[in-house]
C-alpha cells in the first residue's frame, strides 16, 4: 500500500516538474528571444509596403501587406493561418449583397405593384372622360372667384357711409355706423392717430434741452472712459509684473536643480539608457536605393550638394541614383531588425534602481 502512494506521489512530482520546467522555457524564451520584424517599401509609380514581425523560428508570425487591394494582415501559428483581414472583409460584403439584393427585390416588387395600380386607375379615369367636356371643367379654374363685396355691391345694398356718398368730419371724431362696423373702426383709428399727432405737437413746442447739459453729459462719458482704459492698463500691468516674478522664480529653480550633482548624474543616466534603447530598437540590417531626377538638371545637383554632407550617416544603408536628363522618382527598401525583451527590462530596472531618478521622474509627470 505504502509502494502504491509512493509511486503516485513519484507521477505527481514528475508531473509538476514537467510543468514547471515547461513554464521556466516559456519564460526564458520570452525573455532571451528576440521578436524580429522587417519593413520593405517599394515605388513604380505605385506604392507598395509590407511588415513582419516573427517569434521563436516564426513559430508565431503576424503580415501586412498594402498593395492596389489596400492593406490585408495575416496572424499565423506554424504555418497555419488564423486570421485574416481579407477573408473576413469578403465575407462581409457578401452577407450585404445579399442582404441587400433581397431587399432590392422586394422594393422592386412592392413599386411594379403600386404603379400597376395607378397607371390601371389612370387609364380607366381617361377611358370615362368625354371629350367634350374639357372646357367646362377647366373654365371654373381658369375664372377669378367672385367676393362677397362684389356681390354686395351688385345687388344694390349700401354698405358704408362713404359708398353713399357722405364723408365723416374730422373734427367731431364722429362716424355714421354701418352694418359691419368697418366705418366705426375707421373712425376710432383716426381719432387715436389725430391726438397722437396732437401729444407730438405739444411734446415738440415744449422747451429744448439746454446745450451745456449736452456738452456736460458727452464730457462725463469721456472721462468715464478714459478712466476704464487707465484701470485696463494698470490690471494689465500687475499681470505682467506677476509673470515676470513666475517666470524669475522659476529660472532660480531650474538653475538649481541644473547646479544639483544628483540631478545632473539622473540626467546623464537617463540620456545613456535613452541612447541604448534607441540603439537596441533601430535596424541593424537594411538597404535602400532611390533614382530621383528632375526636369532641370540644375535642381538635381542642388539636392545633391545638400545631401552630400549627410553620407556618413546614409551611406551604408542609402544609394542615390540621379537621373539629370528626365524627372522621375522610384525607390525601394528593405530593413530588417530585433526586439529583445530582457534587454528593454534591464534598461529600465537600471532607470528604477536609482532612487533619486525614480523620484525625479516622479516629480516630472506631477
Amino acid at each position: 500500500m505504502v509502494h502504491i502512494l509512493l509511486m503516485i506521489l513519484k507521477i505527481i512530482g514528475i508531473l509538476l516538474l514537467i510543468i514547471l520546467a515547461i513554464a521556466l522555457a516559456l519564460v526564458l524564451a520570452l525573455l532571451f528571444v528576440p521578436l524580429r520584424y522587417r519593413l520593405k517599401a517599394d515605388y513604380h509609380g505605385t506604392p507598395r509596403g509590407y511588415a513582419g514581425l516573427s517569434w521563436l523560428l516564426h513559430l508565431l508570425t503576424y503580415r501586412a501587406e498594402y498593395g492596389e487591394a489596400g492593406v490585408v494582415q495575416k496572424v499565423k501559428i506554424c504555418g497555419i493561418c488564423l486570421w485574416r483581414s481579407d477573408k473576413s472583409r469578403e465575407a462581409a460584403d457578401e452577407a450585404v449583397e445579399t442582404v441587400l439584393s433581397d431587399e432590392e427585390q422586394a422594393l422592386y416588387e412592392e413599386m411594379r405593384a403600386d404603379d400597376e395600380e395607378r397607371y390601371g386607375a389612370l387609364s380607366a379615369q381617361e377611358i370615362g372622360r368625354p371629350e367634350d367636356n374639357t372646357g367646362a371643367e377647366t373654365a371654373p379654374e381658369s375664372g377669378a372667384e367672385v367676393s362677397p363685396e362684389a356681390g354686395a355691391g351688385a345687388s344694390g345694398e349700401p354698405k358704408t357711409a362713404t359708398e353713399s356718398g357722405t364723408a365723416p368730419e374730422f373734427g367731431t371724431g364722429t362716424i355714421q355706423q354701418t352694418d359691419d362696423g368697418d366705418s366705426g373702426k375707421c373712425g376710432k383709428k383716426s381719432g387715436e392717430a389725430q391726438a397722437s399727432k396732437n401729444h407730438f405737437r405739444t411734446e415738440a413746442q415744449g422747451d429744448p434741452e439746454p446745450e451745456t447739459a449736452s456738452r456736460a453729459g458727452l464730457f462725463s462719458r469721456v472721462i468715464s472712459k478714459i478712466k476704464g482704459i487707465l484701470q485696463k492698463l494698470r490690471f494689465s500691468f500687475r499681470v505682467f509684473c506677476d509673470k515676470l516674478k513666475s517666470v524669475r522664480e522659476m529660472a532660480c529653480t531650474v538653475r538649481e536643480w541644473i547646479g544639483d550633482e544628483k540631478n545632473k548624474a539622473s540626467v546623464r543616466l537617463l540620456l545613456r539608457q535613452a541612447k541604448r534603447l534607441l540603439k537596441h530598437v533601430l535596424p541593424r540590417k537594411g538597404h535602400a536605393q532611390v533614382t530621383f531626377g528632375f526636369d532641370d538638371p540644375s535642381v538635381t545637383g542642388q539636392v545633391l550638394t545638400f545631401l552630400s554632407p549627410f553620407y556618413p550617416l546614409y551611406g551604408r544603408v542609402l544609394e542615390l541614383h540621379p537621373v539629370f536628363d528626365r524627372s522621375v522618382l522610384c525607390g525601394e527598401a528593405d530593413i530588417r531588425g530585433r526586439i529583445r525583451l530582457a534587454s528593454l527590462l534591464w534598461l529600465c530596472f537600471a532607470v528604477y534602481r536609482d532612487k533619486h531618478t525614480w523620484n525625479l521622474i516622479r516629480k516630472l509627470r506631477k
